[in-house]
C-alpha cells in the first residue's frame, strides 16, 4: 500500500475512531486501525467487537492494498504535524513509513488478515438521517443513562419509531432510575426502518 493523503482529512478521520479503539486489551489488534486503499479513496476502519466505525475519504493511491497501524500514534503525529498532505508506504516485515516531508516514521503494524471481519448487513433497510439531529437527540438524552454497572438494563438508549398523526417520528428515552429523558423528532426515511418494538 502507498498513499498520498490530504493530513486534516485524515486526522478528522483517525479523531472520530479514537473513542472506538481499546486502549488496554488482551488483543492488540484492536488498539490498531485498518487501512484499505482501492482507486482514489481510503477505507478507515476500527472496531472494539461491539462498535465498528468505516468511513471513506478521498486520497491518491499509488498502490493498493491494506494494513493496520496503531490509531493513537497515528492520531499523535497527524496533531504534530504541520504539513498538508501525509505519505503513507507500507514495508517488508509488517513496517509502515509515514512522512509529512519534515519528519518520517517507522511504525510497527500488524498484517490487515489479522483484522477482525466486518460482517456487512444484507437486505437491511437503510435510511439517513441528519447527523446534528441525531447528536442533538443523543445529548439531550445520554445525561440520563446510568454508568452503574449493576443497572445495566438503564445504561443505554431505548430508541424506537413512533408514527402520530400520519408523521414518523424517532424517539429516544433514556433512564438511571431517578431522572427520565425522552425526545421526539420527525425523521423522514425511517417508515422502511424496523424500530417498532425499538432498541437499546
Amino acid at each position: 500500500m502507498e498513499i498520498r493523503i490530504d493530513k486534516d482529512e485524515l486526522m478528522k478521520a483517525v479523531a472520530r475512531v479514537q473513542s472506538i479503539i481499546e486502549k488496554r486489551s488482551n488483543m492488540p489488534i484492536l488498539s490498531m486501525i485498518l487501512l484499505s486503499a482501492q482507486e482514489a479513496s481510503i477505507q478507515i476502519s476500527a472496531t472494539d467487537l461491539e462498535i465498528s466505525l468505516q468511513q471513506r475519504i478521498p486520497a491518491e493511491v499509488a498502490q493498493p492494498g491494506s494494513v493496520t497501524i496503531s490509531g493513537r500514534k497515528l492520531f499523535e503525529i497527524l496533531k504534530e504535524s504541520k504539513h498538508p498532505s501525509i505519505y503513507i508506504k507500507e514495508k517488508e516485515n509488517n513496517w509502515v513509513f509515514i512522512s509529512d516531508e519534515r519528519a518520517k516514521y517507522n511504525l510497527a503494524a500488524l498484517s490487515a488478515e489479522e483484522y477482525p471481519v466486518f460482517v456487512e448487513p444484507e437486505d437491511v433497510p437503510m435510511a439517513q438521517i441528519d447527523g446534528e439531529l441525531l447528536g442533538e437527540m443523543i445529548n439531550k438524552t445520554i445525561y440520563s443513562v446510568t454508568l452503574e454497572e449493576a443497572g445495566f438494563k438503564l445504561s443505554g438508549i431505548f430508541t424506537e419509531k413512533v408514527v402520530r398523526e400520519g408523521k414518523t417520528y424517532l424517539r429516544m428515552v433514556s433512564t438511571d432510575g431517578h431522572r427520565l429523558s425522552l425526545i421526539d423528532k420527525e425523521v423522514k426515511d425511517i417508515e422502511k426502518i424496523k424500530l417498532d418494538g425499538g432498541v437499546m
